[in-house]
């Protein structure tokens, strides 16, 4: 049983990285990509780029005192989100 779970584990390692791949492949664009991977993946891979961006946008507000960066980021986010839903639902 436990060569079960390590195979799982590795393949998730594996189809995660690959997603995270074709995410940034796929940019702005997200809808081939969103029809291309399984669910669990794409959250996962959106909340890692979620927080790789947040973090950007708070480290600008830190360095530069840039507070249009966390708004802008909000506004990609949200049209992301939007995106993803009109995928789904159509």
């Amino acid at each position: 049983m436990c060569d079960i779970e390590d195979t799982m584990r590795v393949t998730l390692r594996q189809q995660l990285k690959l997603c995270r791949v074709a995410l940034k492949k796929a940019g702005t664009k997200r809808d081939k990509w969103t029809k291309e991977w399984a669910g669990q993946l794409l959250i996962t891979t959106s909340q890692m780029q979620w927080t790789q961006d947040c973090t950007k946008a708070l480290s600008m507000i830190k360095d530069r005192g840039d507070k249009k960066s966390l708004k802008s980021m909000k506004k990609k986010q949200v049209k992301h989100v939007f995106n993803i839903l009109v995928v789904l639902t159509s």
